[in-house]
């Protein structure tokens, strides 16, 4: 039995994180479909699904039960489908070195929408974990790290501030099921994705992939970071969801090869002894 709430947060943040983590290697094994029609499907399944969810759960009263996410709901949906665009953009348009770096910035960008948004301050220790892990990722990067590419750098930064003020947004409105807001993202997310892609027809392996990471990486991911937002800080929780950034080279190494550097490594140890770190402090607080 999970002991406090906190702890219970933890362990949900560490649940997307390891969810989202798996999503980098199962595409890679997605033949044809572009990037775009691979979010835009993702989306299509994501929102069917949640559609259901919405029917099932609520029957005659799903229409109120979306309007219930208001205004942070609605706010946290959009920029969470916006946040998917602006990361695909900036990986194709700057290396993944300097995306990864500035996307590590949401622990520390969501501590600081947090405090002017919900008044919420983050403790002293949890900064410094923030700040170790910052430091660990960009020793993991370090070697692929270049100067220019502004476009890249600018979608990075833009998916981190999207990424950040979707945590704060769910973290806001955790008195209230915040699952239609991942639903407006999906909309969102496929209406940009379907009016950049080059058509839609897919394969069905392709298609049978991407159906397999919609549901079982991006949504069960996303409900289980909305749920972690009823329990922690919009910082910690964001800081917990930076073992993704680990555990996907982690899980590319054992399935398709990739073998990660020596700096790494490294940095991948400072990352996971932050998040660790900052799970055992939210394991030794007592129940709410």
């Amino acid at each position: 039995m999970i002991a406090s709430s906190s702890a219970r947060g933890a362990v949900l943040g560490l649940t997307a994180a390891f969810l989202w983590s798996l999503t980098g290697v199962s595409l890679r094994f997605v033949e044809a479909a572009s990037s775009w029609q691979m979010i835009a499907w993702r989306a299509v399944i994501m929102g069917a699904v949640i559609a259901a969810y919405l029917v099932l759960r609520y029957r005659g009263g799903a229409v109120r039960a979306v309007l219930a996410i208001g205004r942070q709901g609605a706010i946290g949906g959009v920029v969470l489908g916006i946040g998917f665009t602006c990361y695909i953009s900036a990986i194709q348009a700057a290396t993944i070195a300097n995306a990864s770096i500035l996307t590590a910035l949401v622990p520390i960008a969501a501590a600081l929408i947090a405090r002017l948004v919900l008044g919420e301050v983050l403790a002293p220790r949890t900064g410094l974990y923030a700040a170790g892990a910052l430091v660990g990722v960009g020793v993991m990067v370090a070697e692929g790290i270049v100067v220019g590419g502004w476009a890249g750098n600018a979608f990075a930064l833009g998916a981190t501030l999207c990424q950040s003020t979707f945590t704060v947004m769910m973290r806001g409105g955790r008195g209230v099921d915040m699952v239609p807001a991942i639903g407006v993202g999906c909309v969102v997310s496929f209406a940009l994705s379907a009016a950049l892609a080059d058509g839609l027809a897919v394969t069905p392996r392709d298609l049978g992939i991407i159906a397999a990471v919609a549901l079982i990486s991006t949504l069960l991911g996303n409900v289980a970071f909305v749920l972690a937002a009823r329990h922690v800080a919009a910082g910690v929780l964001a800081l917990l969801t930076m073992a993704e950034v680990v555990l996907s080279p982690l899980w590319a190494s054992v399935f398709v090869g990739e073998q990660p550097t020596r700096l790494a490594l490294v940095g991948g140890a400072i990352v996971i002894a932050a998040v660790l770190a900052q799970t055992l402090e939210a394991a030794r607080r007592p129940a709410a």
